[in-house]
This record gives structure tokens, sequence and C-alpha cells, in this order.
């Protein structure tokens, strides 16, 4: 059975905050590969394919691609504020 990529869809003001964080040079390593995460999963990339890309475990990518689903599904775009604060 194959591998079913889910998209999560960023707005541009998503895009930006998260572009924002990678471009930082004092930003801590786990803020950085959350906000990497997003971003390689808002381009379709699989979970395997993006622990592979950033040489992580990927039951770390999963719990980051599912918070941000669930906002996107919820549509309250308070809730994905507060959740890209929170990387």
């Amino acid at each position: 059975m194959p591998n079913l990529v889910k998209p999560i869809n960023l707005t541009d003001d998503d895009k930006a905050t998260l572009e924002s964080i990678l471009h930082q040079s004092t930003v801590e390593a786990r803020t950085y590969i959350r906000a990497k995460i997003l971003m390689l999963k808002s381009e379709c990339m699989s979970n395997e394919s993006i622990a592979d890309k950033l040489d992580i475990c990927v039951t770390a990518v999963r719990p980051m691609s599912l918070s941000l689903a669930e906002t996107d599904r919820a549509g309250s775009f308070p809730e994905r504020a507060e959740l890209l604060r929170r990387l």
C-alpha cells in the first residue's frame, strides 16, 4: 500500500513566520528543526523523507505534523498562530 502524503496548508503569514525563524542566527536547535519540519511538510514531503533529510527519528516528525494538521482542519487561525509561536 503506498504511503499517502497529506500536505499541510500554510498561509503566507505562516510561511513568513517559519522563514524568519529559520533565518535567525540565535534560534534554538529544537525550534529550528520544528520550523523546518513544518516547511518540508507543506512541500508534500513524507514523514520518512523529512526524517531522512533532517537526520532525525521519524517519531520526532509526526507530532509536529499532527499538531498543525489539527489546527488546519479546525480552521482556527488564532490556534495556528499560537502553535507557531510555541515552536
